[in-house]
This record gives structure tokens, C-alpha cells and sequence, in this order.
């Protein structure tokens, strides 16, 4: 059913364009104050993965997606990327911990990036012809 305002993907431009303007302005407003700047950035980069992600199950449940495998690839990549931003709020905002260059939170991004080629991979080894532009 056709909304009578706005259709979904009017809707999604709207939002985007909001967060978009609330991350930049607290950036703004923030920019001598290092930990609000900060807390702000994480919590809405945490916000902005959550929603991405609940969008993305609720995608995957519909009975209507094809290549359900795929999208479930991409959800666990998308898992892992939020885990470790979440985790990387607590160090850095909450707990004031320099977060190490090298550490158990590369695990995590690591491993969505991992989640994300074998998607990317499967997906290639679908199509009848290979890659574009193979």
C-alpha cells in the first residue's frame, strides 16, 4: 500500500539526510570540546550500524528476497562491524582507554570484512559468466 505522504524510499533519502546533518552539526557545534566530539561521533556511528543492520534482517525475513545465503553473509559481516564499533564506544567513550593499534578489536573488523568477500564471492560464482568485465 502506497503511503499517502511519502514512499519508503523517500522516506530512507529523508533520514539518511537528517542523520547525516545531526552527525555533522554535533561534529560542528562539538569541535572544541575533544570528548563530547568524540562520544557524539561513536554513539551515532553505533546508531547508524544498528538501524542498518535492523533493516537488513527485516529484509532477509520478507518471503519475497532471493538469495536469502547471500544477504545472511552480509548480515553477519554487518554483525561483526557492529559488535566491534559497540565495543569501541565502551573503550573510548565510556572506559577513556586509547584504543591499541593492534588488538582483540581487529577480530571484529576483520571478520566482517571476511563476511563481506565470501558474499561478494559467492555472488560472482552465481552469475553464469563470471565477474563484469571478465
Amino acid at each position: 500500500m502506497k503511503d499517502r505522504f511519502m514512499n519508503a524510499g523517500s522516506r530512507v533519502k529523508l533520514f539518511i539526510f537528517i542523520y547525516i546533518s545531526i552527525y555533522y552539526g554535533w561534529l560542528f557545534v562539538f569541535e572544541d570540546q575533544e570528548w563530547m566530539k568524540t562520544l557524539g561521533g561513536n554513539v551515532l556511528s553505533v546508531v547508524a550500524i544498528g538501524i542498518a543492520l535492523v533493516w537488513l534482517l527485516q529484509m532477509i525475513r520478507s518471503p519475497h528476497v532471493r538469495d536469502r545465503f547471500f544477504w545472511k553473509l552480509l548480515a553477519s559481516g554487518l554483525t561483526f562491524y557492529f559488535l566491534g564499533e559497540c565495543l569501541w564506544l565502551l573503550f573510548e567513550s565510556f572506559w577513556r582507554m586509547k584504543i591499541p593499534t593492534v588488538g582483540f578489536l581487529d577480530i571484529f573488523f576483520i571478520a566482517h570484512v571476511l563476511f563481506y568477500s565470501l558474499a561478494i564471492l559467492i555472488k560472482f560464482k552465481q552469475t553464469p559468466d563470471g565477474p563484469p568485465g571478465v
